[in-house]
């Protein structure tokens, strides 16, 4: 038997060292199956289509702003907002388009399934032409039902555990997504927002009942009537308009100063009373007009609270946090209203599971 040599004992032992070291990547094939299963649930791609549609024109008609939560002239009007018709109606349309979602995407692939992404993303883009500022809405509702129906071709079996399950983690995403948009948005222009910010809330403190009362009076502390009835006083024209002023000021005409010295005290006796009502009657007609006008500059910002902060100083830090300040109120209110919508989509799946 011939003996080997070392190349072919130092061979196989070289082969083995390399297959050791091999590295493999392997990747994964885009399966598309239109099978039987999948044209079976075809059709409700286009009923997603057209609730997708509704909902959003309906979301753009509830008109949710950042604005509301820094505008002190409109946030009363906020919690309103959520109630309306148009945000129930948003509520019932976006839930049952997820729970169709879900059932349209049960038993087939993920690949599959994700044919729902691009059956609302492009009517998305489309609607963006005509309400260019709900572009990004309208990709985060898309973004939804997409992670809705990825999420729900991965579960052998969806029951309400596993339906609440999956709007958890949709709506967990979404609020993701509704908190850093609002922060980016006011982050883009931090000035405005700041000087919307403080000129409404100077609008807001002189239409408070103190702030009125200092300029218009009220009957607890009647300042501009009071302050008027206390200079236009009869007292006070008594004193101005004696009897001896009066007939100096009427000295300066010859008729008068022509007349006996009686005639001339009788005239001034007769006329004071009279005089002295009609200059009381004018001087308080002049002071009630200008207090009017005082009051009517009252109802408009003039800029003051901004110029105090700017002047203090306080502007910068201001803007500089107001971009984070809007975070947590985002996270709070969308934190409420989508955990209703995972509320609302998980029993229209239970309906729907039932039919």
């Amino acid at each position: 038997m011939a003996k080997k040599t070392m190349e072919e004992i130092e061979e196989p032992a070289m082969f083995k060292q390399s297959a050791a070291k091999e590295i493999r990547i392997t990747i994964p094939a885009i399966e598309l199956s239109f099978d039987q299963r999948f044209r079976k649930k075809a059709p409700l791609l286009a009923i997603l289509l057209v609730i997708y549609l509704f909902s959003c024109i309906v979301f753009d008609k509830a008109n949710f702003r950042v604005m509301d939560l820094l505008d002190f002239t409109r946030i009363a009007d906020a919690p309103y907002k959520l109630v309306s018709l148009s945000s129930l109606l948003f509520i019932a349309l976006y839930s049952l388009l997820l729970a169709f979602t879900m059932f349209y995407a049960k038993g087939l692939n993920k690949v599959m399934a994700l044919i729902a992404l691009p059956v609302t993303l492009l009517p998305a883009f489309a609607l963006s032409f005509f309400m260019p500022a709900m572009l990004l809405p309208f990709l985060g509702l898309s973004f939804g039902v997409a992670v809705t129906a990825f999420l729900a071709s991965r579960e052998r079996v969806i029951d309400w555990k596993a339906a609440w399950k999956i709007t958890r983690r949709v709506m967990t995403l979404l609020l993701i997504g509704a908190v850093l948009t609002s922060y980016l948005k006011v982050a883009a222009a931090p000035q405005e927002y700041t000087h919307i910010l403080l000129t409404s809330t100077e609008v807001k403190l002189r239409e408070s009942p103190q702030f009125q009362t200092l300029f218009q009076g009220s009957s607890s502390n009647p300042i501009t009537e009071g302050l008027i009835n206390q200079i236009v006083s009869d007292d006070a024209i008594n004193k101005t308009l004696s009897e001896d002023k009066l007939k100096e000021i009427m000295g300066a005409s010859t008729e008068f100063n022509a007349l006996p010295e009686s005639t001339q005290n009788a005239m001034i006796t007769q006329i004071r009373p009279k005089a002295q009502t009609v200059v009381k009657n004018e001087l308080k007609q002049l002071a009630t007009q200008e207090a009017q006008g005082v009051s009517d500059l009252s109802a408009q910002p003039t800029g003051m609270l901004e110029y105090y902060f700017e002047a203090s100083g306080f502007d910068k830090p201001l803007t500089q946090w107001l971009p984070y300040a809007i975070i947590p109120l985002v996270w709070l209110i969308a934190s409420a209203y989508l955990f209703i919508i995972r509320g609302t989509t998980t029993v229209i799946w239970f309906a729907l599971s039932k039919l």
